[in-house]
């Protein structure tokens, strides 16, 4: 019976540790590659879906980390430039 209870719980960890490496991936392609966001989907498995969604914030902030310690600017932060009128002679 214990078998039963203990191979329950490895399913979970396991679809929780698959959503949570496919969430970071997407998170992190998203903010650092700008990619569209993943279209908004519904799993089954509740443990994936935990796990995806943890994983998309991580990535996030994975990536905005990454950038911070590069001195680049945030790629998901506006850029605007200025440009001085072209002289029209």
């Amino acid at each position: 019976m214990a078998s039963v209870a203990t191979s329950g719980c490895d399913r979970t960890a396991d679809a929780s540790g698959a959503g949570f490496s496919d969430g970071f991936a997407s998170g992190y392609a998203e903010k650092c590659v700008l990619r569209a966001p993943a279209e908004s989907r519904r799993w089954s498995n509740a443990a994936y879906t935990r796990g995806y969604a943890d994983g998309v914030e991580t990535g996030k902030t994975a990536c905005r980390g990454e950038v911070a310690r590069q001195g680049r600017p945030d790629p998901g932060e506006v850029q605007v430039v200025a440009h001085a009128p072209a002289d029209r002679r």
